[in-house]
């Protein structure tokens, strides 16, 4: 059944979003009267807008959320709060260990981008305009 839900949501035109629609009611009506509830540009790939690039229905960052938050999904919502917070607090507290230890103002991450622009930009010639001409 997931399969099944997945697939027409991933389904790229209004065609195969139909066919597919179709062999899911075939296993379930109650299932397409609960898809059908949202409209099909919020969720269904068909019902994007063509302009948009990417194909992705699901967001990285909800992955990852979802991922992180995986042994803790089946518990009670108050209990599922608790361990949100004690893990956001670990996290803080890591990342706040990890910038004591650094001996720069930035993090390695943006040195490395730093550094890299610094190199490319020694290659560059810069011109310097006054109103309409350009001189060297």
């Amino acid at each position: 059944m997931n399969e099944k839900l997945w697939s027409i949501a991933r389904a790229g035109s209004k065609a195969i979003f139909i066919e597919r629609l179709k062999l899911l009611g075939e296993d379930s009506k109650e299932a397409v009267l609960w898809l059908m509830k949202e409209p099909c540009d919020k969720w269904a790939r068909h019902g994007f807008d063509y302009e948009i690039k990417s194909d992705h229905i699901i967001n990285n960052m909800s992955e990852c959320f979802n991922n992180w938050i995986k042994d803790e999904r089946d518990k009670p919502i108050l209990t599922l709060l608790e361990h949100l917070r004690r893990k956001v607090i670990v996290r803080f507290s890591e990342k706040c260990d990890e910038l004591e230890k650094l001996k720069d103002s930035i993090t390695p991450y943006a040195r490395q981008v730093l550094t890299t622009n610094e190199k490319k930009g020694r290659k560059l010639q810069v011109y310097h305009g006054m109103g309409d001409c350009m001189r060297q």
